[in-house]
């Protein structure tokens, strides 16, 4: 079929299925099938100049996607073979600050932690506390509180990065050395 971009739409929403499955049944993971298939949609959205006078097949989309899951599997292959991760390593970084406290200490400390966590959303406006709260103590989805509140999208976000501001200096502090 030759692509326009409402051809191209179509032809992806028509054989999604197909293709998941496929890929699903080539790699073994159906999050990871999920994964590569957008990808492969978006290569061909971003590339769609290339893909305009060719014909677009069911097969090529399969190569395309399972070229695309080969070559991240080979980076992380990469990845995984030069990047050595050592978890004791990480553990060791955070509890060497806590070295030498006591279980008294850590308790008075992290009631002091929450403490200004509390503060900090009592200074919130009453509109990013609401959509902080509703995000983060009742872990609603973003479209979850605009229907909640009957607020766009758009304010949500808007409400949740002012409040996040109030938190950054709380959680990373100057550090005063430098």
């Amino acid at each position: 079929m030759k692509q326009g971009s409402n051809q191209l739409i179509e032809f992806f929403v028509s054989h999604h299925d197909e293709l998941l499955n496929y890929l699903n049944t080539r790699l073994g993971n159906r999050q990871f099938a999920l994964e590569m298939l957008q990808e492969a949609y978006l290569q061909v959205i971003r590339k769609s100049e290339y893909f305009e006078n060719k014909t677009m097949t069911l097969a090529l989309l399969k190569r395309v996607s399972l070229n695309l899951a080969i070559d991240h599997c080979r980076k992380q292959q990469v990845f995984n073979d030069y990047i050595e991760f050592d978890s004791e390593k990480i553990d060791g970084v955070f509890s060497s600050d806590l070295e030498g406290w006591t279980s008294t200490e850590l308790a008075v400390a992290r009631e002091q932690f929450e403490q200004k966590i509390l503060e900090k959303i009592d200074e919130l406006p009453s509109a990013c506390q609401d959509v902080f709260i509703l995000a983060h103590v009742h872990h609603l989805t973003q479209e979850e509180i605009t229907v909640a509140l009957d607020l766009s999208r758009s304010m949500v976000i808007k409400h949740l990065n002012r409040a996040y501001s109030y938190f950054i200096p709380l959680l990373f502090p100057a550090d005063d050395a430098y």
